[in-house]
C-alpha cells in the first residue's frame, strides 16, 4: 500500500529566515506547488498584502512550481538565507522533526474544529522547535482532508 495523500491538516506555513529577513526589501519566497494550487494563490494574496500594508517598502516575490527551490528543498534554502520565505508541507518536514508530522497522523482530528484544537496543543512546541533552528513559523491553513489510495488487486 503506498500512501500518496496521508493529508489530515493542510497548512500554509511561512519560514522566515530570522537573521536576513529584516534587512530585505524584496523577498523571494519559495513555493512547492504551481500557480493555481491554492497554497500558491494564499500565498500570492499574502505578498499583496504586505506590499500594500507596508505601502511598498517590502515586496515579496512569489516562486511557485518549485521554480526557486523544489519543495524538498525550501525548508534548508530559508534555513540557511538562501531564500527568506518559503511554505512548505508542514508534514514534509518530519524529518527535521517528527512533531512536524503530527498534523497527518490519520484519524487524530476529523474536523476543522479537532484541528484548531491539535494546532494549538501542538503550535508551542512546534515553534520553539523551528526557533531552535532560526526559523519563525508565521501562519497555518487548515484542511480536514486525508486520504489513503491503495492499488486494487
Amino acid at each position: 500500500m503506498k500512501i500518496i495523500n496521508k493529508i489530515l491538516v493542510l497548512f500554509f506555513a511561512i519560514l522566515l529566515n530570522a537573521n536576513t529577513a529584516f534587512s530585505a526589501e524584496k523577498w523571494d519566497m519559495a513555493l512547492a506547488y504551481g500557480a493555481s494550487n491554492f497554497h500558491s494563490a494564499n500565498a500570492t494574496e499574502f505578498a499583496k498584502n504586505v506590499s500594500d500594508k507596508s505601502g511598498g517598502k517590502l515586496s515579496i516575490v512569489t516562486h511557485p512550481g518549485g521554480s526557486l527551490y523544489k519543495g524538498g528543498e525550501i525548508f534548508r534554502a530559508v534555513r540557511t538565507g538562501q531564500a527568506q520565505i518559503g511554505e512548505r508541507f508542514m508534514s514534509a518536514l518530519g524529518k527535521e522533526d517528527p512533531l512536524l508530522e503530527i498534523d497527518s497522523q490519520p484519524f487524530l482530528a476529523s474536523s476543522y474544529g479537532d484541528a484548531m484544537k491539535l494546532y494549538k496543543a501542538s503550535k508551542p512546541e512546534i515553534v520553539k522547535g523551528l526557533d531552535a533552528k532560526g526559523l519563525v513559523f508565521y501562519t497555518l491553513c487548515h484542511g480536514q482532508h486525508k486520504g489513503f489510495i491503495v492499488r486494487k488487486k
